[in-house]
């Protein structure tokens, strides 16, 4: 074997990523490190510019007029997770707006967890207007909720996916 091409997941922490590079360098593994990392190692490294999509999404919301924008994050030890809460504080600094630490909150990828803090972000945000949601299994759920709260995605809520998936185009509305 003359290298590696590591790829981890919405799961991995970043603990677990340090640990597996730092191993690799120490060890003279060649490697690629693919999707998530923001450690402290020098690897080689083939990933998404995940702050300036973020960053665009909730800058996009912004200049459409909406000023009350909620976040459902992965969990709080995802390594996306802190990207994600930086760029959404950052466009908001950045259009001189003030930001609500209550308006994020962070899901476990679960249905039911993500259909409850939607539920909570709509009740306890007057004034929500769109939300940003993390992963796309849980912006299924979010839709669902929202039109279960009889609201109109998105004349009443408008709702962003950072991640895609191929069963977008069918829901109603598409995503």
């Amino acid at each position: 074997v003359d290298g590696l091409i590591v790829s981890n997941t919405r799961f991995s922490t970043r603990q677990f990523i340090d640990t597996v590079t730092r191993q690799m360098k120490d060890n003279g593994v060649n490697a690629v490190l693919l999707e998530y990392w923001w450690g402290k190692e020098a690897i080689n490294y083939v990933g998404a510019d995940y702050w300036g999509g973020i960053y665009q999404s909730i800058d996009h919301l912004i200049v459409q007029g909406h000023r009350t924008i909620g976040m459902i994050t992965p969990p709080a030890d995802a390594l996306i997770t802190g990207r994600m809460t930086g760029s959404y504080k950052e466009a908001f600094t950045d259009n001189r707006l003030p930001f609500s630490e209550q308006a994020m909150v962070s899901a476990d990828y679960s249905q039911q967890m993500t259909r409850d803090l939607t539920r909570r972000l709509i009740d306890e945000n007057n004034g929500l207007t769109a939300i940003f949601v993390g992963d796309y299994e849980m912006a299924r759920s979010c839709v669902k909720t929202i039109k279960e709260m009889n609201l109109r995605v998105p004349d009443d809520i408008s709702v962003v996916s950072f991640a895609d998936h191929e069963v977008f185009p069918f829901l109603d509305p598409s995503l």
